[in-house]
């Protein structure tokens, strides 16, 4: 798990250098980045595995795509985890 927090508005994504976001995106483990809006008490997430958007092949900061953590946000995670544990099983428990 990697936590960030801002001060900033949390618009459509949040810069990350690329050498982090790759190290994230390519580990053999899940990986959930948190991202606090610690002005608004708003928290938003990603799951890194893709390309970020808007980013160049070259382009040292890179912005990953957020989706604010709700009920919603919050099943939808613990689905993704719960796939990934029986992934990394190999069998469900």
């Amino acid at each position: 798990m990697e936590v960030k927090a801002t001060e900033q508005p949390i618009n459509s994504g949040y810069p990350v250098q690329r050498q982090i976001y790759q190290r994230l995106a390519n580990t053999n483990i899940p990986v959930l980045l948190l991202v606090a809006d610690v002005k608004q008490n708003r928290l938003f997430y990603a799951l890194p595995g893709s390309d970020p958007m808007g980013a160049e092949r070259d382009a040292e900061i890179v912005s990953v795509p957020l989706k604010e953590v709700d009920e919603t946000a919050t099943q939808e995670l613990r689905a993704h985890l719960a796939q990934s544990q029986v992934a990394a099983s190999g069998s469900p428990h």
